[in-house]
């Protein structure tokens, strides 16, 4: 199923009845965004890890930001909002890395990170947050290439998608899906 506007913010996910076992729903599960499709390969997740995320985590309530960080540029955003959640895996260089204190290496920040199960798994991360009735939601690939580190100069315009939408719009998808997903557990339980 398609939860949304692919063509601007919708949830993909759907069963795949012969990965399911017991109690367990399994299927698959990506992101919508821009016209984008935001999943790496396909493999099987555990439905309810990404339907709880998504319906009780930060996409499903936002933090409220103020109105200068919500007009921020997207790649300085990201940029901020990338070494606020992985001190200890985002630099600016090579020599930075290094003199990073161990002692910091748990310290991180996850208030706008959005990123549910299976894009954990991938090399994306999700950030999201509101001001008034507005919901910006900012995509990038996270990938260390052949690195210890993820170096902020690779982030750039043309990997940044930037969406911004009505809050209320977002909140319709989510609950949409929760309803979906609640529907399934009933079938199975029958």
């Amino acid at each position: 199923m398609i939860f949304g506007n692919p063509d601007r913010f919708a949830i993909y996910m759907d069963v795949v009845n012969d990965w399911c076992n017991g109690s367990y729903i399994e299927g698959i599960s990506a992101l919508y965004m821009g016209e984008k499709y935001i999943c790496g390969e396909l493999r099987t997740c555990g439905l309810y890890s990404d339907v709880d995320d998504i319906t009780t985590g930060i996409l499903s309530n936002p933090p409220l930001v103020t109105q200068d960080f919500f007009e921020e540029s997207a790649v300085t955003l990201v940029k901020k909002l990338l070494k606020k959640r992985h001190p200890a895996l985002v630099f600016n260089s090579l020599a930075e890395y290094t003199a990073y204190p161990d002692y910091l290496y748990e310290d991180n920040e996850m208030t706008y990170d959005a990123t549910f199960e299976t894009l954990s798994k991938y090399p994306y991360k999700i950030f999201v947050f509101r001001y008034e009735n507005l919901t910006r939601i900012l995509c990038t690939q996270f990938n260390f290439k052949d690195s210890n580190y993820f170096n902020l100069g690779d982030v750039e315009m043309e990997g940044v998608i930037d969406l911004t939408m009505e809050t209320e719009e977002l909140q319709n998808i989510i609950l949409t899906l929760k309803k979906w997903y609640e529907n399934l557990i009933t079938r199975k339980a029958e």
